[in-house]
């Protein structure tokens, strides 16, 4: 539904279903902010946030 709301309200949105996914894919495209999890299949959403930030990854986070 938040995508759906999003797109609706003119937001381009990239959805991915899982934790390492969602690594790979903050990284290649530097997306302006990311929207994660906390429970996702392999690695949670904390897990997904330190690694960017090890990364030197700071796009802005939020966490639902």
């Amino acid at each position: 539904m938040l995508e759906a709301a999003l797109r609706h309200s003119g937001f381009e949105v990239e959805s991915v279903g899982d934790g390492r996914t969602a690594l790979e894919r903050a990284k290649a495209s530097r997306p302006d902010l990311i929207l994660l999890d906390v429970m996702m299949p392999d690695i949670d959403g904390f897990e997904v946030c330190r690694r960017l930030r090890s990364e030197n990854v700071r796009t802005p986070v939020v966490f639902l």
